[in-house]
């Protein structure tokens, strides 16, 4: 981090170590420089990061200037520049840095630049923590939107689909009351069967399994009407035959929207043997 020429005079006193303003921007930049580096980088390594700094870069940095200050400016008045020279001005800098360390460089990180970096580190982790819920909020809501959006597809094809019941369920008695009935049904099927020459209709499980198939109706009902026309006459009370000669005009009705005298002419000479 370059510094400017009151930087360097707050270095020089070691005040701008402890600056908040600096604290912050320090663990501010460092932060998100390793983040790019490396994206599960946390705010624990990085405030680890601003403790390394102080002790290997902020204060070794701090004392080594100020004793080779101190050692150019004590040059002109030594004369004797020797190894002995040299071994005291070693020891005499250890001894200096443990004594400085005890009473400035210790004590400033324990009351001033650790309680303000715990309290920076805070307060970043709280805004990141904003903004994550912020994040979360509206993806929340972005997601919220799309199911309302899907919910309200849905209950449109449900709605459509009601609308297809509704009309289902209207048509559906009008079809009911135009379909013929069972009897009038095999009676069509036996007319159009003899026409074509066919033999061998036979009251039974499997032809009336096959009706069912081909009219859509119940098979133990096909197979009682297939022993009315095919089976001997029976004895039937007057209501039945009733409805028997009403069956007998509808189907000759439908004959007759066909064309097909053919059919007609069958079913006259079977319907006698309905009448009393």
């Amino acid at each position: 981090m370059k510094m400017n020429l009151t930087q360097m005079k707050s270095f020089l006193t070691f005040d701008l170590p402890l600056e908040t303003r600096y604290i912050g921007t320090t663990f501010t930049t460092t932060h998100h420089q390793l983040k790019v580096a490396y994206p599960g980088w946390t705010l624990r390594a990085t405030r680890q990061k601003l403790l390394a700094r102080y002790w290997f870069w902020n204060v070794l940095m701090h004392f080594v200037i100020l004793y080779s200050l101190a050692v150019v400016l004590t040059l002109p008045f030594n004369t004797h520049l020797n190894q002995f020279y040299l071994a005291a001005v070693v020891t005499v800098g250890a001894i200096s840095f443990t004594i400085i360390t005890i009473t400035q460089y210790g004590p400033r990180f324990f009351s001033d630049f650790l309680p303000k970096l715990e309290t920076i580190t805070a307060e970043f982790e709280a805004r990141q923590n904003e903004l994550l819920k912020g994040q979360l909020q509206i993806g929340l809501k972005n997601q919220i939107v799309r199911e309302y959006e899907k919910l309200g597809f849905v209950l449109d094809q449900i709605s459509s689909q009601r609308e297809r019941l509704d009309t289902l369920q209207t048509e559906m008695p009008k079809c009911r009351r135009e379909q013929l009935h069972t009897f009038s049904l095999v009676l069509i099927y036996y007319a159009f069967y003899k026409s074509a020459g066919l033999k061998g209709l036979q009251v039974n499980d499997k032809t009336a399994r096959q009706l069912m198939k081909l009219l859509g109706k119940d098979q133990g009902g096909i197979k009682d009407n297939l022993q009315l026309i095919l089976g001997k006459k029976q004895e039937l009370s007057q209501r039945n035959r009733t409805e028997i000669q009403n069956r007998f005009n509808d189907v000759y009705a439908f004959f007759e929207e066909l064309g097909f005298s053919e059919g007609i002419s069958l079913l006259k000479n079977m319907e006698s043997k309905f009448r009393e």
